[in-house]
């Protein structure tokens, strides 16, 4: 199992590795890597599209990372 703090930063940098276009992850609260900051922006042609939608998530310092992958 990864340790809470190795499993967000293993997802942050891949996130941040890999852009997807019109999407953002930024860390809150002076990087503290257990506050994130998500961006999304309407795709083109869909109904969402021009909209900005913004969420903050703020996981536990003690949650629990998978031992073994889903569905096993």
């Amino acid at each position: 199992c990864l340790r809470p703090q190795k499993a967000l930063l293993l997802e942050l940098e891949g996130l941040q590795g890999k852009p997807v276009e019109g999407f953002r992850v930024t860390l809150l609260d002076g990087g503290d890597l257990y506050n994130w900051e998500v961006a999304i922006s309407g795709p083109p042609n869909t109904y969402d599209e021009g909209g900005y939608f913004q969420a903050r998530l703020k996981s536990p310092i003690d949650f629990l990372t998978p031992c073994r992958p889903f569905g096993s």
